[in-house]
């Protein structure tokens, strides 16, 4: 069942204004829609699912989580992680790191990155979607000689069509 992002939304404001720092992964899971098989299994641990290493959270193909204490420099504990084998290694898409304070995020794929203050995650839900099943459109500007192509194409046109006018006015 798709998830509606009004429902994430909503479920982002009650986890940032509610905050319990042990539970909010599973809150930000369950509010894109995650199996509840799924985080209950990671929420008890030892789950073969959580590829992450520690007190970290990491689903294959999916994201990784890492809260980190008030203080640390959230943007070096993103990078390094950014280049670990592990994300690598399972394909991870979102690399989250969060002191909840403020959150420093990775879209692996789409090669874009989100740094906002912990309570502005709702109004940034969009960053996140993928994981709801919402791909971001990509947008490729048109190639110069397509570009260029079509300018001609579009005059050749232009005189083809006053040609037959001056005949047509000829007659």
């Amino acid at each position: 069942m798709a998830v509606s992002q009004a429902s994430i939304i909503d479920s982002l404001e009650q986890a940032c204004s509610n905050l319990n720092p042990d539970e909010f992964i599973f809150s930000f899971l369950d509010a894109y829609g995650f199996p509840k098989s799924t985080i209950t299994r990671l929420r008890n641990g030892g789950d073969s699912r959580n590829v992450a290493e520690g007190e970290d959270i990491g689903l294959k193909k999916k994201l990784y989580f890492r809260a980190v204490p008030a203080g640390k420099d959230i943007n070096a504990e993103a990078e390094s992680l950014r280049s670990s084998d592990v994300i690598a290694r399972n394909d991870i898409r979102f690399v989250i790191v969060t002191d909840f304070e403020s959150m420093v995020s990775f879209d692996l794929k789409a090669d874009e990155r989100l740094e906002i203050a912990f309570g502005e995650l709702d109004k940034n839900y969009a960053f996140f979607l993928p994981l709801a099943g919402y791909e971001k459109a990509v947008i490729y500007s048109e190639h110069p000689a397509d570009l260029k192509a079509s300018e001609k194409m579009g005059q050749l046109f232009d005189l083809k069509l006053l040609a037959a006018l001056e005949a047509f006015a000829d007659d």
